[in-house]
């Protein structure tokens, strides 16, 4: 995969683990990964990122 990571996590609350890793991602982490309340690991690297976990 490559591009932007999609926008609408809202809809995932119960996510515990989500591995994005080595896919190139570019852009922001959304804002909408913070209604993961679940969620407890986090694999992101080798991606674009340019500011902080929300």
């Amino acid at each position: 995969f490559h591009g932007h990571l999609p926008i609408d996590f809202s809809r995932l609350p119960w996510l515990e683990i989500l591995s994005i890793g080595l896919n190139h991602f570019k852009g922001l982490i959304p804002q909408t990964l913070s209604h993961c309340h679940h969620l407890q690991i986090l694999f992101a690297e080798k991606n674009e990122f340019y500011q902080s976990i929300p």
